[in-house]
């Protein structure tokens, strides 16, 4: 018993230790990348950063993942962001239109844990014959079915864990061990509640903030009139609010279901959505083009624009040259269709296509990565509002949301 307690905690002692080790090199690579990125990318130089930095490689690749400087055998395949890999952690940070990856290698933080493992298990004998004689003798009948209790939560994951602790036959102890599986349960829906709601928020915060750097870079290219620093503190204003209204929509439906009643002007969200949209599209070649009628939908603005959102950056990423929306009623219904000419949604995915974290082939994408989980918030929502939400062939895919009706709104919004 002994032996299978301490085991377990040498081997969680080597992994905190080569946790915080990664944890460290991590930092460092964040941290050099960051002050050699600080000035434009033209003004890189790497033969200086490679003599200052020996122990971290650097390579920039273009558009096409092409070397452009470093070496072509840093990463098989060039993306942003961090990510830990066999022997080496890789940074990459987008800079104008190209990608540069640092690495680093992880043998000193291998070697540390290797080391502390061996001490260990030289030390593991000894403690545990002392562990043993002490528990031998403090051991007692009575406080058995509480040694049960301990091995089955220590066996268990408790953090969204399904596992019931379980007495067997100790009639005296099935009030505790109920209360504690009560426990149990509360914690595993709390944990996961608070897990979704990290992902949902990172996941629908990253537009806002992405056009609010535009903005913020756009105003840093040259000296502008108050006229145009006003104009632009107003849009990074809404953006703002809407991030706020963004956060108050992700905490009531991680904690809540969906209000009895809601209504927006669809037209509006929908205009609004692709006016936002339509600069990163043209951008990439791509033409956006919207249809809204004046109808009232039987959701809040913020989840109706989550919904448009999701979308639209779904058919960024998979179209080849157009984007279509359209919002119309139908058989007494709000009818959203978003329609990209990309290569469509195979047969095979579309009952996973839902699914949080489930991904397409990245090389069909138009960026490598997405955290997989937008689609999985428009289905919630739209569920959560009474609504259905398919996927059909078009040329490429269409998507096609149905929520119930409120009201007709007194005005109307739409886009060419």
């Amino acid at each position: 018993m002994v032996g299978l307690v301490s085991a377990p905690l040498f081997a969680a002692i080597v992994l905190l230790i080569q946790a915080q080790g990664m944890n460290s090199l991590e930092h460092e690579l964040r941290r050099t990348a960051v002050n050699a990125l600080s000035r434009p990318l033209s003004q890189f130089d790497y033969e200086e950063f490679r003599r200052d930095n020996p122990d971290i490689e650097v390579a920039i690749f273009d558009e096409r993942d092409d070397t452009v400087q470093g070496a072509s055998s840093l990463v098989e395949d060039p993306t942003e962001g961090l990510e830990r890999l066999p022997g080496k952690i890789v940074y990459g940070i987008r800079r104008e239109d190209r990608i540069v990856v640092f690495r680093i290698g992880t043998r000193p933080v291998d070697n540390a844990a290797r080391h502390a493992a061996f001490l260990l298990a030289a030390l593991w004998p000894v403690l545990v014959a002392a562990a043993g004689a002490i528990g031998y003798w403090a051991a007692s009948s009575s406080f058995r079915p509480l040694e049960h209790l301990a091995q089955q939560a220590m066996e268990a994951s408790v953090v969204g864990s399904m596992v019931r602790l379980d007495t067997q036959d100790e009639a005296e102890f099935r009030h505790f061990t109920d209360q504690l599986n009560v426990l149990l349960e509360r914690i595993g829906e709390a944990s996961r509640r608070e897990e979704r709601f990290a992902e949902d928020a990172a996941h629908e915060l990253r537009t806002p903030l992405a056009t609010m750097q535009t903005r913020l870079e756009g105003l840093l290219l040259r000296e502008r009139s108050p006229k145009e620093y006003r104009d632009a503190a107003e849009s990074l204003l809404q953006e703002t609010e809407r991030m706020i209204r963004i956060v108050e929509m992700l905490l009531e439906s991680a904690g809540r279901p969906a209000a009895e009643r809601a209504a927006c002007d669809g037209a509006r969200v929908v205009s609004l959505a692709a006016e936002r949209w339509r600069p990163k599209m043209r951008e990439h070649g791509l033409e956006l083009a919207w249809n809204a009628q004046p109808l009232s939908v039987g959701a809040s603005e913020e989840e109706f624009s989550t919904i448009v959102d999701n979308l639209l950056s779904n058919a960024f990423k998979y179209a080849r040259t157009s984007v279509r929306v359209r919002l119309a009623e139908e058989d007494g219904r709000a009818l959203l269709s978003v329609q990209d000419d990309g290569p469509g949604i195979p047969a095979a995915f579309r009952t996973q296509l839902f699914d949080r974290f489930f991904r397409l082939d990245p090389s069909r994408s138009r960026s490598s990565g997405g955290s997989g989980i937008g689609l999985a918030i428009v289905r919630r929502l739209v569920e959560g509002r009474g609504g259905s939400i398919a996927v059909e062939d078009g040329p490429g895919a269409s998507f096609l949301v149905r929520l119930p009706l409120a009201s007709h709104p007194s005005g109307s919004d739409g886009g060419p």
